[in-house]
């Protein structure tokens, strides 16, 4: 993954870098099983949260506003 990669992907309506950029293969493994563990519920609660309240949580978002997950923790 060049620069060129990376460039294209923060383009277009909805720029996203793929995980793979911050973690190596061991690191992607391990961050998967930790979050589908019982015990870790974070994951699950805030998938449960958004689709409960995702259609009221956007409404509350201006039209053309960019919204910026920072992720739990």
């Amino acid at each position: 993954m060049g620069k060129t990669f990376v460039a294209a992907k923060l383009k277009g309506e909805r720029p996203r870098l793929p995980d793979e950029l911050l973690y190596d293969d061991a690191g992607l493994q391990l961050w998967s099983d930790i979050i589908y563990l019982p015990e870790y519920y974070q994951t699950r609660d805030e998938i449960a949260l958004l689709e409960r309240n995702g259609a009221e949580i956007a409404s509350h978002i201006a039209t053309g506003a960019t919204l910026i997950d920072l992720g739990a923790g």
